[in-house]
């Protein structure tokens, strides 16, 4: 399933909930991987449709802000609003099928994605 697809059917099950982007803030924890930031791939797609987003830190997905940062999070959604938080691992399928790898671009090797979760 393609990001731009998961993106489309988390709005569409949670617009009948009565999210939006006005009344919604978007938390993320997704590791800090840089492929994980480029515009087709989830967060930044996700951080466009809701107009923001509250990063919550966490290699290989797991959220890192602890107490602090969580209290920071709540003290920032809108008056009645309502909260939304993605939080996973990346896991690459590099072009032969091979699960936890990815071919990054400019690199011959091969690497693993998530290596903090693989």
């Amino acid at each position: 399933m393609l990001s731009a697809d998961v993106d489309k059917a988390i709005a569409k099950a949670l617009k009948p909930r009565g999210f939006t982007p006005e009344n919604t803030l978007f938390g993320h924890s997704v590791c800090a991987d840089e492929v994980n930031n480029r515009k087709e791939q989830l967060i930044p797609l996700m951080v466009n449709r809701w107009q923001e987003g509250f990063a919550l830190g966490g290699l290989g997905g797991l959220p890192f802000a602890g107490k602090s940062g969580f209290g920071a999070y709540l003290h920032h959604v809108p008056d009645d609003g309502k909260l939304l938080v993605v939080f996973a691992p990346h896991v690459g399928i590099d072009e032969v099928g091979r699960i936890g790898s990815l071919q990054r671009d400019g690199q011959a090797k091969v690497s693993t994605a998530c290596g903090a979760a693989i």
